[in-house]
């Protein structure tokens, strides 16, 4: 479905913002589990998880390309603290 990939490429695009996914699947006019079910389907993930992954890989790149501290690159990357985003970094 072309909505939830635009959704899709939305989260890879702001993996900072304060995504709300019921209010996403409202806006979709989707119930928010049927909304859940529907991104796993496409992306093989929960929309959290998927955020989270989007989140990681925007730390990666900018921890990779800039001289930002670490705690400004969490703030960046929708991590509530450094403490979150070294959590996220290690499985």
């Amino acid at each position: 479905n072309i909505v939830e990939l635009l959704l899709q490429e939305k989260l890879a695009a702001c993996p900072e913002k304060d995504w709300d996914f019921s209010q996403e699947a409202a806006s979709l006019s989707l119930s928010y589990s049927h909304f859940r079910y529907l991104f796993k389907e496409l992306t093989g993930h929960s929309p959290w998880n998927y955020l989270l992954e989007c989140r990681i890989r925007k730390g990666e790149e900018l921890l990779l390309s800039t001289t930002l501290r670490v705690n400004e690159i969490a703030g960046e990357c929708g991590f509530e603290d450094v403490i979150s985003l070294r959590i996220a970094f290690v499985p």
